[in-house]
C-alpha cells in the first residue's frame, strides 16, 4: 500500500469480516432454496435448516468441538431435557457416547433451538424450553458469574424471519416486545436465553450486570423506532454482520471455560463486535447473588477496572 493510501485514511477491509460476510451469504443461499419447498415438507426444510447451523459451528468452532444435532440433554439424577436441535459437545466427551440421543449434562457446552423463518411466539417457546434445560443443572456458586450463568450456553438460531408486506421498519424490531416479556418473566439470571441471532437481521447477545437495583435495558424504548440512537436507525442493515457477531459471542462464552480459545475470541472482538447487534441487557440487584459472594464483593467494589475473563467482574457481556 503506497504512503498516499496511508495517509488519505484507506483501510483495507480485514479477511476475517469478508470469510464472515462469505459464510452469511451462503446461509441465505440454504435459506432460499430450503423455503422454496418448505411448503411440500416442512419436516425436511427443518432437518435441513438445523444442518446448515451445525455445518456452520462445525467450520467456525475448534476441531475438538463435536456438534451434533437432534438429542435430549441427561443429568446425572437420570432426568431428560425436551428435544434440542443443535448441540456443541465438550472436548471431553466420551467418543463412544457422541452417537447417543442421550447427551449427559456436563459434557453439552451449547444448545441451540433452530428456526428456518422465526414467528411470534418462537421466542417466547425458547425462553420457556430454556427453563426445563437449565433445571437440569444445579446453581453455580462461589463467584458472580458462576451464579449469574447456568454452566450450559443456550440460544435460539434463525435463518430469517417473517415479514409483512406493508412493513416500512425492519422486522427484527417487532421481535423485541417478545423478547422483552421473556426477559421479564425470568426470575434468575442462569434461566434466560444466552443468544438469539436472525441471520438475515441481527443478533441479541445477553449482557448480565449486578447492580443495586434490578433494571432490564433496552428494550422497550428501543421499540419505538424514533427512540433508536441515530447510528442505529439510519444505519442500512445490510451493513450489520448477525453472524459474524453471533460466533464471537459464543467463541467468547465458550472461552470462559475453555482458555486456550481466549485469543482468539479476543481477535474476534476486535475486529466484528462493532455494534452489529442489540445486547439484552439485564442489571439484577446484589441481592440475587448468595451471602458468600456479596460479602466478598464487599472487597472488590471500587478496585481498577476488572479484567475481560475476571469471574468478580459486575456485568458480562459484550
Amino acid at each position: 500500500m503506497s504512503n498516499n493510501a496511508i495517509s488519505s485514511g484507506f483501510k483495507r477491509p480485514h479477511e476475517l469480516e469478508k470469510f464472515l460476510r462469505d459464510a452469511t451469504i451462503e446461509l441465505a443461499s440454504e435459506y432460499q432454496r430450503i423455503h422454496a419447498r418448505a411448503s411440500e415438507d416442512p419436516g425436511t426444510a427443518g432437518d435441513e435448516g438445523e444442518e446448515n447451523w451445525a455445518e456452520l459451528l462445525r467450520s467456525w468452532l475448534p476441531p475438538y468441538y463435536e456438534v451434533v444435532t437432534k438429542g435430549r440433554i441427561l443429568s446425572y439424577r437420570a432426568e431428560a431435557s425436551p428435544q434440542i436441535d443443535v448441540l456443541v459437545l465438550s472436548p471431553a466427551y466420551p467418543r463412544h457416547l457422541i452417537h447417543k440421543k442421550l447427551y449427559l449434562a456436563d459434557g453439552v457446552v451449547a444448545a441451540f433451538e433452530c428456526k428456518l423463518t422465526l414467528r411470534p411466539g418462537h421466542i417466547t417457546q425458547a425462553f420457556a424450553k430454556s427453563l426445563a434445560i437449565r433445571a437440569l443443572y444445579d446453581e453455580g456458586q462461589g463467584t458472580p458469574y458462576k451464579e449469574l450463568h447456568s454452566p450450559l450456553i443456550y440460544g435460539l438460531l434463525a435463518h430469517s424471519c417473517l415479514r409483512r408486506a406493508s412493513e416500512k421498519i425492519p422486522p427484527i424490531f417487532r421481535y423485541h416486545e417478545e423478547l422483552a416479556r421473556g426477559a421479564a418473566e425470568i426470575n434468575l439470571p442462569r434461566e434466560g436465553l444466552d443468544l438469539i441471532c436472525i441471520a438475515d437481521q441481527g443478533t441479541f447477545p445477553s449482557v448480565r450486570a449486578v447492580g443495586l437495583h434490578s433494571v432490564i435495558l433496552m428494550y422497550k424504548q428501543l421499540i419505538r423506532k424514533e427512540a433508536w440512537p441515530d447510528a442505529l436507525r439510519d444505519r442500512d442493515l445490510a451493513d450489520y454482520d448477525p453472524i459474524g457477531t453471533a460466533l464471537y459471542d459464543l467463541l467468547s462464552r465458550l472461552a470462559w471455560r475453555d482458555v486456550m480459545l481466549r485469543p482468539i475470541a479476543e481477535y474476534f472482538r476486535a475486529v466484528v463486535s462493532k455494534g452489529s447487534g442489540i445486547s439484552q441487557v439485564r442489571i439484577w440487584p446484589r441481592e440475587i447473588l448468595s451471602e458468600n459472594v456479596r460479602q466478598q464483593l464487599i472487597n472488590v467494589i471500587g478496585e481498577e477496572e476488572r479484567g475481560k475473563w475476571d469471574e468478580w467482574s459486575l456485568s458480562f457481556g459484550l
